[in-house]
């Protein structure tokens, strides 16, 4: 379940991340892949000062309920900050991964505008696994990393984290 704090999506908020780890513990614990999903809204900011915060409200409520219906119940989501989500999945490959992504970043959602009429929005999604990284903080960055890449792409799509610094550095190889 998503965990937010606007008033628009009203569950507990998702700031957790840090000090309840438990997903991530438990996944290492069990030797389970363990992959985490940062969802961003592509312009956001321009969709608040266009149309308004009760707008942006209705995406965000919008996206939490997309991530409520792309997770199972062992898994864990929620608002991480701004216009920023999480969702974490343990025990799934990376196909399982990209096809989570991809109904996230599928055609472009709609909430209704102020004056009714429809405003339409995508989602950067970047893609981490935990196994060659051993801690939350550096998963999380990663797939963070990978969101950004999305972005840089042009948004309303994924990418799947690469260690290309890694690769390039013979020294770690």
């Amino acid at each position: 379940m998503c965990r937010t704090s606007s008033p628009v999506v009203t569950e507990e908020n998702g700031r957790g991340w840090q000090s309840k780890p438990k997903t991530f513990a438990h996944a290492q614990r069990l030797g389970q892949p363990l992959f985490a999903l940062m969802i961003d809204v592509d312009h956001f900011k321009q969709i608040n000062d266009v149309h308004g915060h009760a707008v942006g409200d209705r995406v965000l409520a919008d996206l939490a309920q997309t991530c409520r219906e792309n997770v199972r119940p062992e898994d864990v989501a929620g608002r991480y900050g701004g216009d920023e989500f999480i969702i974490m999945v343990p025990g799934i490959t990376s196909l399982r991964a990209i096809q989570i992504a991809a109904r996230l970043t599928g055609p472009p959602a709609r909430v209704a505008g102020s004056d009714g009429n429809p405003v339409t929005f995508s989602v950067s999604v970047g893609i981490a696994e935990c196994e060659p990284c051993r801690d939350l903080p550096t998963l999380l960055a990663r797939a963070d990393r990978a969101m950004y890449e999305a972005k840089r792409a042009g948004g309303g799509c994924w990418r799947l984290f690469e260690d290309t610094e890694q690769a390039a550095d013979p020294a770690l190889a």
